[in-house]
């Protein structure tokens, strides 16, 4: 079973401005290929940020990289490509090592330098919403078939955004309790991301408000 907590935002506020900046960094570099917004997501905004205690495991962030506009110009392998060497130009400069491909994610990690203990990882997905969608596509990645493709997400993050703020004005403290539920289940379901978990959190409150 894992300990995790909620961390502090002492824990974590120099790390996720460190961020912001190498995200400001990867934006002008690519400028001139294509642009992008990115996104938080809310388990990385909502004071939801956990740490497993009793693990090496740091906490980590979840980023949408949001792009404006998907160009013919570029396949899907080389969109991931441009973003992991632009990443890669900048890592250095805040410790993070280099990028690994996931599934999903472009995963960065920063190290202890005097320790070989992880203090915490960012995933960064790619994100595209045209005109046509109601739900953002995301750019996936599977190894064994060495192909990268589009595919659209189960969840709505504008909604979940808006449940949420709904939670929070609740009079019955069902934010708070959503909270508790929340590091339950980060600490029994090991097999789900954390924004998986948050969604299913948020739908679990949410319904008891509507009975």
């Amino acid at each position: 079973m894992a300990n995790f907590v909620y961390a502090t935002k002492k824990d974590y506020l120099l790390f996720k401005n460190s961020l912001f900046t190498l995200l400001h960094l990867v934006q002008n570099d690519l400028r001139n290929l294509f642009t992008f917004s990115y996104t938080f997501l809310p388990n990385s905004l909502e004071n939801l940020i956990t740490i497993d205690v009793d693990a090496n495991i740091g906490f980590d962030f979840e980023i949408d990289l949001n792009l404006n506009l998907i160009d013919d110009k570029f396949n899907e392998e080389e969109i991931k490509k441009l973003f992991m060497d632009s990443f890669n130009k900048f890592n250095h400069y805040f410790n993070y090592d280099a990028c690994v491909n996931r599934k999903k994610s472009i995963n960065i990690k920063f190290k202890d330098k005097d320790n070989p203990k992880l203090l915490h990882s960012c995933d960064f997905a790619i994100a595209y919403k045209g005109e046509e969608n109601e739900k953002p596509l995301y750019l996936y990645y599977d190894k064994n078939a060495n192909r990268y493709y589009w595919e659209e997400t189960d969840i709505d993050y504008d909604q979940l955004k808006e449940k949420i703020a709904n939670l929070k004005k609740d009079k019955n403290d069902r934010w708070k309790k959503a909270r508790k539920l929340y590091l339950k289940k980060k600490n029994t379901d090991f097999n789900k991301k954390s924004y998986v978990l948050l969604s299913e959190t948020v739908d679990e409150m949410y319904a008891r408000i509507k009975k």
